[in-house]
């Protein structure tokens, strides 16, 4: 995305997913999709050639169950799936957290992308990073002053300044900072 810092990297591709999510085209996109699936075989390649004409990759999160799930009484250690991959889009990137952990799957067009696990070295050397800056985080809180169990919000804003939001019962986090931090 262009940006330095992991920090404010991390808050802007968090920012740009959810304004895609959100959007109105997320859900036009849903009903064309759906409404395509139903069209015969030729205009549904016809349509599908066209709009992935228009895109290179596709990529999506998935939040998971923070605990373990059970199938038929047995735990699952971990589980994954594979973003779909329309017409001839050249990679797919999927991420799912599961019981504390993150997952990356790439698939991609061997000719478009010769080495995609150049792709997830850098994933994990990013969420590397990211993981050492909050031990950091939660190491430099406990040697902070009193005024940091004063009940507020321990998020840094984006201008540097502690937010000053109420924080919630159990968390040293408000409801707004509570669902950008990541895990």
């Amino acid at each position: 995305v262009g940006i330095a810092d992991p920090i404010d990297r991390l808050y802007e591709l968090k920012k740009r997913m959810d304004a895609l999510k959100g959007s109105t085209e997320a859900v036009i996109a849903f009903g064309i999709l759906g409404a395509i699936g139903l069209s015969p075989a030729e205009i549904r390649k016809i349509v599908i050639d066209m709009l992935q004409a228009k895109a290179t990759a596709v990529m999506t999160n998935v939040p998971g169950p923070r605990e373990q799930r059970y199938l038929a009484g047995v735990p699952m250690r971990s589980v994954m799936f594979w973003v779909p991959q329309a017409g001839r889009l050249g990679l797919g990137i999927s991420i799912l957290s599961y019981a504390g952990e993150v997952r990356l799957g790439v698939a991609t067009d061997a000719a478009l992308v010769p080495d995609p696990e150049r792709i997830t070295d850098f994933f994990h050397d990013e969420f590397s990073d990211l993981m050492k800056l909050v031990e950091t985080a939660r190491t430099g809180e406990s040697s902070r002053s009193p005024a940091a169990d004063d009940g507020r919000c321990q998020a840094i804003t984006k201008a540097g300044h502690r937010c000053k939001n109420k924080a919630l019962p159990g968390s040293p986090y408000c409801h707004i900072h509570r669902q950008q931090i990541i895990m």
